[in-house]
């Protein structure tokens, strides 16, 4: 699957190595920022396998195993592309950020973008992408990759929780660099 738009946007160089963006094709600037145009595609990821027992305790707990799938892998597509609006989406209303103690709940499009630098840090990127299921922690509350950073949770889409999706819940970050 290939993966390829334009994007203009300016940041500091410092943030464009941390980042490790790939598919760089111009970079220009002045004193200490950049303006690059990204072709971008998606930085690899790998997949997510469910032993017999992680499917049971899904099904136990009322997740749908396939829907579970299904949403990692658009999670996973979602931050391999650093797409924020397709992050967003995927997100409970609000969405817990929690970088190095902090509380800050997510809900609009501006927050998220406020927040960026930590929803798109290193740490969080490859926790989503490297996760292959075998280190998942799941419980009542949901599924956790990397012992807790990232929460996952079903979420209700009507005030009877007759329909309920799987959402981001919370990323926990252990320092707020």
């Amino acid at each position: 699957m290939t993966y390829s738009f334009s994007r203009m946007q300016t940041c500091s160089r410092r943030s464009l190595l941390k980042l490790g963006l790939g598919g760089l094709v111009a970079l220009s600037g002045s004193v200490g920022f950049a303006t690059y145009a990204l072709a971008q595609t998606p930085l690899p990821v790998t997949g997510l396998a469910l032993s017999s027992e992680q499917r049971d305790r899904l099904a136990e707990l009322g997740y749908d195993p396939v829907e579970f799938l299904a949403f990692v892998a658009e999670l996973k597509n979602a931050f391999s592309l650093a797409e924020l609006s397709m992050v967003r989406s995927l997100s409970t209303d609000p969405m817990d950020l929690r970088p190095g103690g902090r509380f800050i709940p997510l809900s609009t499009l501006k927050q998220f973008e406020e927040c960026r630098r930590y929803l798109f840090s290193a740490e969080v990127v490859s926790t989503i992408l490297d996760e292959d299921g075998s280190k998942l922690f799941i419980n009542a509350d949901g599924v956790a990759f990397n012992d807790g950073m990232i929460w996952i949770s079903q979420i209700c889409i009507d005030t009877a929780c007759s329909q309920r999706r799987f959402g981001l819940r919370t990323i926990n970050l252990p320092d707020a660099s």
